[in-house]
């Protein structure tokens, strides 16, 4: 027998060790308005960025979820001649998937709930025309939920970006801290 189908049910066990128990019914949807400030951090122009998302989350277990998102921010840089040189803030929107890992059970009221995220999606000024341009989703942060259907959420957040259209093309990351407010159904 080989090395590889011999591992598979400690593999299998493994992974329901660390999943644990299902979510109920009731409390595997969840959607998320959030909203906040970060900076986008490149080697030219950059600066402050408000940052919003509107999220979906399927909790698969009462610790570990999949979240899709649609994601906003503003680029600012500078662009015209060099003697008469403006500001200008280019537009943003991503979407994004994401593993999220609830070091609590997500279904507890009245409790603190911490959780790390990592994803990944795609960004740009405009789908339409503009090729969209891949980045990577770090985050952490903590939900409280006030009742079965209500809850808050605060993250901190780096996105990795590898291409902003226009002023050269940079790398960037947007370091940003954002306040949510949840509905579970």
């Amino acid at each position: 027998m080989s090395l590889k189908v011999r591992m598979m049910p400690l593999m299998i066990l493994a992974c329901l060790l660390i999943a644990g128990p299902p979510a109920t019914a009731q409390d595997r949807h969840e959607l998320t308005f959030s909203a906040g400030g970060g900076s986008i951090l490149v080697r030219e122009g950059g600066g402050a960025t408000p940052v919003f998302s509107f999220s979906y989350q399927f909790h698969f277990t009462k610790h570990v979820s999949a979240e899709g998102a649609l994601d906003f921010f503003t680029y600012p840089f500078l662009t015209g001649p060099p003697d008469n040189q403006v500001r200008y803030r280019d537009d943003y929107t991503g979407a994004e998937a994401a593993f999220v890992y609830h070091f609590r059970s997500i279904c507890d009221t009245g409790k603190c709930v911490p959780f790390v995220a990592a994803g990944i999606g795609k960004t740009t000024t405009d789908f339409t025309e503009i090729p969209a341009e891949i980045y990577y989703r770090f985050g952490a942060g903590v939900a409280y939920n006030f009742s079965g259907r209500f809850g808050v959420r605060v993250e901190a957040r780096d996105e990795v970006i590898s291409h902003l259209y226009g002023n050269g093309g940079p790398h960037g990351n947007i370091p940003s801290l954002r306040f949510g407010i949840a509905y579970r159904f």
